[in-house]
């Protein structure tokens, strides 16, 4: 008899496990994406954005015909060009860790389609200086890419 519940009683642990492990541990995935015509570019931004629970696991750039980020052309030069490009993997792990929520709340006010360079509101991302319009699409893809989490 001592057997016969013990056995269950380990069957019983062991399906509750495995039921805790699969709600907690699986990742959703969603992708979403962020673009605007602008003197002749289509610029913007694709993203897969990984949540586990209420968490940002990982947002990763897509491949897209999109110009993320344009060649230097008056302020924006070569080196704040490269300074976003040296970044850009320190911006995306910024995300991670922070809840949905959290995430949704960032605002990114927007000229004609275009991030506003002033109009970010981003506590705890880890903005790219001299690189706002290229971090808003960013943030707007991701937005994007949540609206169904």
């Amino acid at each position: 008899m001592r057997k016969l519940i013990g056995s269950i009683l380990i069957a019983g642990l062991s399906v509750s496990a495995a039921t805790f492990a699969s709600a907690c541990g699986a990742a959703q995935v969603y992708t979403g994406e962020y673009h605007y015509h602008s003197y002749g570019t289509e610029y913007g931004v694709k993203v897969e954005v990984k949540v586990t629970g209420d968490r940002i696991k990982s947002v990763t750039i897509l491949d897209s015909d999109y110009t993320k980020v344009s060649d230097p052309v008056s302020a924006w030069t070569e080196e704040r060009k490269k300074n976003y490009e040296d970044n850009e993997a320190s911006f995306l792990r910024s995300f991670e860790g922070k809840t949905v929520a959290e995430v949704r709340a960032y605002q990114v006010r927007t000229t004609n389609s275009a991030p506003d360079p002033n109009g970010i509101t981003a506590e705890g991302l880890d903005l790219i200086t001299g690189a706002t319009q290229s971090c808003g699409r960013l943030i707007l893809a991701v937005h994007n890419a949540l609206e169904n989490a």
